[in-house]
């Protein structure tokens, strides 16, 4: 490292947020992030009713699911720019009001159209919800406690994503779902203006001595892809963070009912008790995951062992097909929440002018991956359906290789040594 001079001053300490204003901001992106995690999966509980009043047929039904993740996806790049340049605070204020607009706009909608643009404006809106928080956390917040904190945001997504099933389905007989949303749009308005209220204004970092303004441009997004830690983080979280992502969001239901033979009432009861489970397995890796550091092990060990025991209980459920029950899905669950831990450090890697655009290339891949894992799955129970197989061990085909693929991932990201970044 090149000795301090006046053209290459030495770093200056970060001034750490704590106390009240601490928790106040945890607390600001918490709720941003479980109204963003609310919105990504309520369409399942309102799905019969837009069927009902638009007509739609299941390629529309889809496609509004689509427009979101398409949206989100969308924003990550120039979502890491702005993050860098104007800093979480401005940024995601001003993304909540299009979030806003989105809601307001699927609450008026006379149509699939009006339906599809309200869906990809709410995309846009929440695309940064929980960058956004990761970058603050990289500004405000001690190293040791990044792993913390990034863990119990997913515990405020999952506690979203629960909020938006059994008492989103209590309100809609009452205001039904145009009332919802315009519900959502008031929550995102406030959430907008507590992030302008009570987040730190000094949210710009400092450009290093050498780099060209705030690091802002589009060159930070070259060096991210050029390095080779990048891809070893990335590859591997694809294939456990983004696989966890498309089979929880849609195909342990489906392994429920059409595997295990489960009624749908029984299946989103387990649904149910398996995102408390996550939630619980989050809060506990926040609590847990400093105070293993501080005893040796790495937020990158900790993640390791954690999805090779996933990858053991996706083996179990593949082996035992119909012949086994629910349960391994729980621990599945459980053992996927340290992935939070390999992405906090993977942002704590690089420098804070450019863990904006680091953090969003890394979200952008697992959010395309899941995207695509979800679609190769679908594809390839169809394709050995088409071949013959049952129901029962057209699953196990397409689970089976799902499970190739994050050993093999697993494999090379413990012997692929790209060194860390300093």
């Amino acid at each position: 490292m090149a000795a301090a001079s006046p053209s290459n001053p030495p770093p200056v300490a970060a001034p750490w947020l704590r106390g009240g204003v601490a928790v106040r901001v945890f607390a600001c992106f918490a709720a941003a992030f479980a109204l963003s995690y609310a919105l990504r999966t309520i369409n399942t509980v309102i799905a019969e009713s837009l069927v009902a009043e638009f007509g739609l047929d299941n390629t529309q039904l889809g496609s509004l699911t689509a427009a979101y993740l398409l949206a989100f996806a969308a924003m990550q790049v120039p979502l890491g720019w702005c993050l860098d340049r104007f800093g979480p605070r401005r940024t995601q204020a001003a993304l909540l009001l299009v979030a806003v607009a989105g809601c307001a706009v699927y609450a008026m909608a006379d149509g699939f159209a009006m339906l599809w643009t309200g869906r990809a404006l709410t995309g846009v809106g929440v695309s940064g919800c929980l960058i956004s928080a990761f970058k603050g956390f990289r500004l405000w917040y001690p190293p040791h406690l990044q792993g913390r904190f990034a863990a119990w945001m997913m515990v405020a997504g999952t506690s979203g994503v629960m909020l938006s099933t059994a008492p989103a389905q209590w309100l809609v007989p009452a205001i039904g779902w145009r009332g919802l949303f315009w519900i959502f749009a008031v929550l995102l308005a406030l959430s907008s203006v507590a992030y302008l209220a009570l987040l730190p204004r000094g949210d710009r970092p400092a450009a290093p001595a050498g780099s060209t303004g705030n690091g802002a441009g589009a060159g930070g997004y070259v060096d991210v892809l050029r390095d080779p830690f990048f891809w070893r983080t990335c590859l591997y979280g694809v294939f456990h963070q983004g696989a966890f992502l498309a089979m929880q969001t849609l195909w342990i239901g489906p392994w429920l009912t059409r595997v295990l033979g489960m009624t749908p009432q029984a299946a989103a009861n387990w649904l149910f008790l398996l995102n408390g489970l996550l939630l619980c397995a989050y809060l506990g890796t926040g609590w847990v995951a400093p105070l293993l550091e501080r005893r040796g092990w790495s937020a990158p060990r900790v993640g390791t062992v954690a999805n090779a025991a996933g990858v053991a209980m996706l083996a179990v459920i593949v082996l035992l097909g119909d012949r086994g029950g629910p349960w391994p899905w729980l621990l599945l669950a459980a053992a996927s929440a340290p992935n939070m831990l390999v992405q906090t450090h993977f942002n704590m890697s690089y420098p804070a002018e450019r863990a904006g655009r680091a953090s969003t290339a890394y979200n952008l891949a697992i959010f395309a991956g899941a995207f695509l894992l979800q679609s190769a799955l679908g594809a390839a129970i169809d394709a050995l359906r088409a071949a013959g197989l049952s129901d029962v061990d057209a699953f196990r085909g397409a689970f089976g290789a799902l499970w190739l693929a994050q050993a093999t991932a697993l494999v090379g990201y413990v012997t692929w040594r790209a060194a860390r970044r300093p």
